[in-house]
């Protein structure tokens, strides 16, 4: 480095420096490449096998089970039994039907039948007794909620008195 006949490098001690550091930055980084691909070579264990995400929809229908649990027992007016509470949690999409009219004559539920086929639902005329009465109910459906939801919406904006209902 230093000839007998040459001055002194003023910068020699900073060359040191930058020659240190870039052998210490080169040994670091093959440290780290090795380090790193042994480290994410391995499985993660510290993590759960599965994860449970849960969506909204989920989150709502099983408040709705929880509502038609509790429902349930107050009118039984005793506790489910474990079968009925796996048949509920079974019933993922239940079925709905719109009822758009009760009458105590069959002739205008007749009426307004025919007009809704000429609209394209599917309807079912069904006959109760009421005491010594025969009312007629007309449904549509079957549905799922979101779309029976909707059929009600365009049955109330045209005057009708429609209402969801569950068998």
């Amino acid at each position: 480095m230093k000839n007998i006949g040459d001055k002194a490098d003023p910068f020699l001690a900073v060359k040191k420096k930058a020659r240190y550091r870039l052998v210490g930055v080169c040994l670091f980084s093959f440290l780290l490449f090795f380090l790193g691909s042994f480290f994410f070579s391995m499985p993660p264990k510290h993590l759960p096998s599965e994860f449970v995400v849960e969506t909204p929809e989920e989150n709502r229908s099983s408040r709705e089970l929880a509502a038609q649990y509790q429902r349930l027992n107050k009118k039984l007016g005793k506790q489910l039994v474990d079968e009925d509470v796996i048949t509920l949690k079974k019933l993922k999409n239940p079925i709905w039907y719109v009822e758009a009219g009760v009458f105590g004559n069959r002739n205008k539920a007749n009426l307004l039948n025919e007009r809704l086929i000429l609209e394209g639902y599917s309807t079912n005329l069904k006959k109760r007794k009421v005491g010594d009465r025969n009312i007629f109910i007309l449904l549509l459906g079957p549905y799922d909620l979101v779309t029976a939801e909707e059929i009600m919406n365009k049955l109330i904006s045209k005057g009708l008195k429609a209402d969801l209902n569950r068998f």
